[in-house]
């Protein structure tokens, strides 16, 4: 088994794939699986109806810790769908050129696996509730009345602005806890907006980004833009080798989005460790129900870094997925965004919920609220 590139020229080298198992298994089934895999294993993907994500092999937390970690958060077991598999880096612009010596790219082989499938029990709407008013910090700040009250008495004018993709209220924040750092975006919208409104190809990411002042640009071989050493760890939080990440709604039908954490970080400023899990068909998730309870809870949980504190910034952005197969070819890190969402859309790409301009700091925590779709300034608050 091998662990996740921790160099910025291994981390340049490689791709991390899913290699499918035949159908869904315990977590311990799936390393046990691994120790034999004829291939370069870093992780294992689960995919339960209402939450999925990836647990790592380079990260602090043991299977154990990680186990029990998942049911305090969620109530439940993880359904391990995959084994994530290191492989020379796919490049989907390279593969999708004219040129005859494109390289021809197939997904990983599934794994066949004995026995019957591994069903584990629903989170219930109380586990979900307790994820919801953790991830707010207690009792919420921004009230379900308020909210509706913001939005049936939005002016003419102000409603013209909503961009029907854009979540009303978001929780967000980082939080320290032993040897990880905790990153978690909590996000509501209102029937009839939601991340369904979207069409392809187009996906979104949701992110939080910690910042330290360095110059330069990673991957640059440009004297002066070099990144100095052990770069990326220079902030409250590595954002490689990561223990875990997750996104979750309470409604299912999670894993049909394609989430994936937003890994690959080249061509990032060195001063810049971004957070961030995205849905790569956003459109393709079930119809929320009507009502302030339209959620998705995103969480990373990342190994601490060599600082006490770093300024901190939230955004959700647009991403394109064209140069995405969604078959396994290709990391979905790796073909996301590499084009520019596509000129005739006509509304507004991104929202933030902390501008960088406010130079917040995480010391190493911060958590706030930002409300009315980004329209007003985000409320700091405990975490």
């Amino acid at each position: 088994m091998a662990t996740p590139a921790e160099t910025e020229e291994e981390l340049g080298k490689i791709s991390v794939l899913q290699a499918a198992f035949s159908h869904h298994i315990e977590l311990d089934d799936a390393l046990n699986i691994s120790e034999s895999y004829p291939g370069d294993v870093v992780g294992v993907r689960f995919e339960n109806d209402q939450v999925v994500g990836e647990y790592f092999l380079g990260g602090d937390k043991s299977p154990a810790e990680f186990l029990a970690q998942f049911a305090d958060m969620y109530g439940t077991q993880p359904e391990a769908s995959s084994l994530l598999v290191a492989v020379d880096y796919r490049d989907p612009e390279l593969a999708g050129s004219a040129r005859g010596s494109s390289p021809t790219y197939e997904p990983l082989a599934e794994i066949d696996v004995p026995g019957t499938p591994f069903v584990a029990p629903r989170m219930t709407s109380e586990d979900a509730a307790e994820l919801r008013e953790n991830n707010r910090g207690g009792p919420e700040t921004v009230s379900a009345d308020s909210q509706k009250v913001s939005a049936s008495s939005a002016t003419a004018a102000a409603a013209a602005t909503t961009v029907r993709w854009q979540p009303q209220v978001v929780y967000a924040g980082t939080i320290r806890s032993g040897k990880s750092q905790y990153f978690y975006n909590s996000l509501d919208w209102y029937a009839p907006y939601g991340p369904k409104t979207l069409t392809g190809p187009i996906g979104i990411e949701f992110e939080i980004n910690i910042q330290n002042g360095a110059s330069g640009t990673r991957g640059s071989v440009v004297p002066g833009q070099i990144c100095g050493p052990n770069f990326r760890d220079q902030f409250i939080a590595k954002n490689y080798n990561l223990n875990s990440w997750s996104i979750s709604s309470y409604y299912g039908g999670v894993s049909k989005a394609y989430p994936y954490a937003d890994l690959n970080d080249l061509f990032d400023p060195c001063g810049l460790n971004s957070m961030a899990v995205g849905l790569a068909s956003p459109y393709d998730l079930p119809n929320f129900p009507a009502g302030p309870n339209a959620s998705l809870e995103t969480f990373i949980d990342a190994k601490v870094g060599t600082k006490t504190s770093s300024l901190v910034s939230g955004n959700l952005q647009l991403v394109d997925s064209s140069l995405c197969t969604f078959n396994g070819t290709f990391a979905f890190t790796d073909c996301m965004g590499l084009q520019g969402v596509d000129p005739a859309w006509k509304y507004a790409t991104s929202r933030s919920t902390l501008n960088e301009t406010r130079a917040w700091k995480a010391s190493p925590e911060k958590c706030w609220v930002s409300a009315d779709y980004g329209r007003i300034a985000p409320v700091s608050q405990p975490c």
